[in-house]
């Protein structure tokens, strides 16, 4: 069974590797961590002394480092200093491959899942676990905590292969406006909710990339909206722009004050769907899309099943002309501004 699986996963990821050359190690995680059997939520605590702890080294099964034969619950802890960085490429927290399901917390925060806990009971042993680090849940001059829960079902368990450090994302767009970050969010569907004048401050507040599991609505599938209230410097108004929302698990629906902007997939149950959660959403917004003053930008998500939303950068808005040159600098075969949705 998990062999069968382990192929099918290469032979789907295949098609989109990332070269090793994009990425650049700011810190390697690999070593000797603090390991516990068991399970217990205030594990996650950035606070808790974790000196009595087993220490275990990462990566490799924990079969294999003095606890054979173990399947249940354990928990991996590693302090970590990040170095003082001038470049405003994004960070992300690369943990190879962790079987079978896992829970990744940076100073106590949620940041990712993969595969679920019992009863519903999912491995995802065969999928690589990257996740975005927001600058804002960085502890300034402080050491970050990493905290990571996991259930083995059967056979190894841990986090078991694969490239392990915090790297820098080499090959990133220069965004004009950076809107990753904290954004409203809601379950459920309503016309009213791509309306300007529409009050989103009730809803949750999210991170932006992020799936919605990982924020409070594990299990959640369907319908899905995001806010946002950003400002847009007064050179890009008269400039073509691409607003570039990342990779967004399954189909979504972009709007702006109010007006459609673009679509990837068709929205709604009895939809098929394909690989659409695999691609870039980068829709081109004409001249005169934004004002000189607040603007909305609502997304409407629809997720089929497993993780939903908008889970990978980049996140926010580029020139066409920097996004034209970003596009020419990357190594693939096709590009993805021939593909910028139509804007009616």
């Amino acid at each position: 069974m998990k062999t069968s699986l382990l192929y099918l996963t290469l032979l789907l990821t295949g098609l989109t590797t990332v070269q090793a050359e994009e990425w650049k190690q700011i810190v390697s995680l690999r070593g000797d961590w603090k390991f516990s059997l068991g399970d217990d939520a205030s594990w996650a605590s950035p606070s808790l002394s974790d000196d009595h702890w087993n220490s275990i080294r990462v990566p490799g099964s924990w079969e294999n480092q003095g606890f054979e034969g173990y399947d249940g619950y354990a928990w991996y802890r590693v302090k970590v200093t990040i170095p003082e960085r001038k470049s405003p490429r994004p960070l992300y927290l690369h943990l190879g491959y962790i079987d079978d399901a896992s829970e990744v917390y940076l100073n106590g925060i949620l940041i990712g899942k993969s595969g679920e806990f019992p009863p519903g009971f999912n491995s995802s042993f065969n999928n690589f676990q990257r996740y975005y680090i927001h600058p804002e849940l960085l502890r300034s001059g402080q050491e970050q905590v990493i905290a990571i829960r996991v259930y083995d079902g059967a056979l190894s368990g841990g986090i078991s292969h694969g490239r392990i450090g915090i790297f820098e994302l080499n090959d990133a767009p220069e965004l004009n406006v950076n809107m990753a970050g904290r954004w409203k969010f809601t379950p459920g569907d309503s016309p009213d909710y791509r309306d300007e004048l529409f009050d989103e401050g009730p809803w949750s507040s999210v991170w932006v990339p992020s799936a919605w599991e990982t924020q409070g609505f594990r299990g959640y599938d369907g319908y899905g909206w995001y806010r946002i209230r950003f400002k847009v410097p007064e050179y890009l108004l008269d400039q073509p722009l691409v607003l570039l929302l990342g990779k967004i698990d399954d189909v979504d629906e972009a709007w702006v004050n109010g007006c459609f902007v673009g679509r990837t997939g068709r929205l709604g149950p009895g939809s098929d769907f394909y690989q659409e959660y695999r691609e870039l959403r980068a829709y081109l917004m004409p001249p005169g899309t934004f004002t000189n003053g607040v603007n909305v930008l609502a997304v409407r998500v629809y997720d089929n099943l497993l993780n939903g939303g908008i889970y990978e950068g980049p996140i926010g808005l580029i020139s066409l002309d920097r996004y034209r040159d970003w596009e020419k600098s990357q190594r693939t075969t096709s590009s993805p501004v021939e593909y910028l949705p139509a804007n009616n």
